[in-house]
């Protein structure tokens, strides 16, 4: 009887809560344009469109190489090489080995 309360109870919750947001708000699920025509905007009512130049970067004065960046980038290199070849040291390592084993049968004469 409790489980089934309890299940009761689950649900009328579950109910409420997907009602109560669902009353909550309202979303709007048209694009864009189909709000603007909607609400009587269209190409012809657009707003004056203001066009900004953004300043360009000057370049830097030592040739354009930063060296402190390329030297970060050759370490990472290293390390990488290193660490692969690390790993595939150990790999090769750890790899079975045939032992060829003996005839455990004497042959006497």
């Amino acid at each position: 009887m409790l489980n089934i309360f309890r299940t009761t109870v689950a649900c009328a919750l579950m109910v409420l809560a997907m009602t109560g947001t669902a009353a909550a708000g309202h979303q709007d699920l048209r694009s864009p344009d189909a709000r603007d025509a909607a609400d009587g905007r269209g190409t012809f009512s657009a707003p004056a469109v203001t066009v900004v130049k953004v300043p360009q970067p000057s370049p830097a004065s030592d040739g354009g190489i930063d060296w402190g960046d390329a030297g970060i980038g050759a370490s990472a290199l290293l390390v990488a090489v290193l660490l692969g070849g690390v790993i595939s040291t150990t790999a090769l390592a750890h790899r079975r080995r045939r032992v060829a084993y003996s005839s455990p049968v004497r042959l006497t004469r």
